[in-house]
């Protein structure tokens, strides 16, 4: 129970700094994305104590986004709302249920 928990805990970890580091480097770019925006690569570190984005340290303000209670056409426009709002990780849950109705399979 302890391993399981222990690898649970790792994976949800890895899945946040994944979600934070693919937002931050999606919220600032300049090369054409998948709606038509402009995007340039981004160097995210992490030094025990904060994230730095191209040298900067960066307070992180976090907002959720339940993707299933929105169609994937609002998306892009509840993401560019979030932004303008000072928004700059966006944090989901994950309806294993939907996506694992039998466990393990």
């Amino acid at each position: 129970m302890e391993h399981t928990n222990n690898t649970m805990s790792r994976t949800l970890l890895f899945m946040a700094l994944l979600s934070i580091i693919v937002v931050a480097a999606h919220a600032r770019g300049h090369h054409k994305g998948a709606h038509g925006r402009h995007m340039t690569a981004q160097n995210v570190t992490y030094d025990g104590k904060s994230m730095f984005i191209n040298g900067r340290r960066e307070l992180l303000f976090s907002g959720s986004i339940h993707y299933p209670r929105s169609t994937q056409d609002m998306w892009p426009v509840l993401l560019d709302n979030a932004r303008r709002g000072g928004i700059n990780v966006i944090q989901t849950y994950v309806f294993w249920n939907a996506h694992e109705p039998q466990q393990g399979q």
